[in-house]
């Protein structure tokens, strides 16, 4: 969907994961933008690894 008038969007959605509905909630100017949705965890996982590969180039955090 085009959003001409570059209005912000807002989308609520329960969604579910490991069998628990999350709650999400985004904004932004268009709907065909991607979503990424990082789960941490307890461990040391570097997330840096995660966000090269969502948008394909190195990133310095």
């Amino acid at each position: 969907m085009k959003n001409m008038s570059k209005k912000l969007i807002y989308v609520e959605e329960y969604v579910p994961i490991n069998g628990i509905n999350q709650y999400l909630f985004h904004s932004g100017t268009n709907l065909e933008n991607p979503v990424m949705l990082f789960l941490h965890t307890p461990f040391k996982i570097n997330g840096k690894i995660f966000l090269q590969l969502f948008i394909g180039t190195n990133v310095e955090l």
